[in-house]
């Protein structure tokens, strides 16, 4: 069985010339390019993109920088390669006719001199990564503040009534205390009960 993004096929075993990155990283992941960009750093520069490291959950189109002259013109022409999760970096050879593997992304740019500049979610401006990863952090819950009040440790003898009267002079509010610290039973409390009282 293949490798797949989201059910689309992707073909690891992918050659092509030397200097011919974006087109071997098209070949990677097949399908028809809605636009076609003279140079890497084109289609990077007209693509999604996203800054940071995978997050290996899907292989992914990546792009470098390389400024350099060919054909007498000295821009940024960039670098197309390929992140396979648990494989590393797949990549149009540095000479010749092939591929080459690179352990990470931090070992392509060195062995080349690039910049690594992030990964996109299509190449040539056909999405071929379904899946990305929210970059926003889910958000932190709010710790339940503690009730506010006075607290009281039940002792042997003790009940709500009692309680109530001694805290609020009056009795007959022992159901705010029982809400206050969800007792369903009014009547039956322990000793070593930390209650809150409210209002107090």
């Amino acid at each position: 069985m293949g490798w797949t993004n989201n059910g689309r096929a992707i073909d690891l075993n992918t050659q092509d010339q030397a200097g011919f990155c974006l087109r071997f990283q098209q070949r990677v992941f097949p399908g028809s390019p809605a636009v076609y960009y003279d140079c890497a750093r084109a289609a990077w520069d007209n693509s999604v993109q996203h800054a940071e490291y995978p997050d290996g959950s899907a292989i992914v189109p990546i792009s470098y920088s390389w400024v350099g002259t060919i054909g007498g013109v000295r821009k940024d022409w960039g670098h197309a390669a390929v992140f396979v999760p648990g494989r590393g970096i797949l990549s149009s050879p540095g000479s010749g006719y092939g591929q080459q593997w690179f352990g990470s992304i931090d070992e392509l740019a060195r062995a080349w001199n690039l910049t690594y500049l992030g990964w996109t979610e299509d190449v040539g401006g056909f999405r071929v990564v379904d899946y990305v990863a929210d970059p926003t952090p889910a958000p932190t819950p709010e710790p339940t503040p503690a009730p506010s009040g006075t607290y009281y440790t039940v002792v042997p003898g003790d009940n709500l009534w009692g309680i109530a009267e001694r805290y609020y002079g009056d009795g007959t509010r022992y159901p705010e205390i029982a809400a206050a610290n969800g007792v369903e039973n009014p009547s039956l409390i322990f000793p070593g009960q930390v209650f809150v009282i409210p209002g107090v």
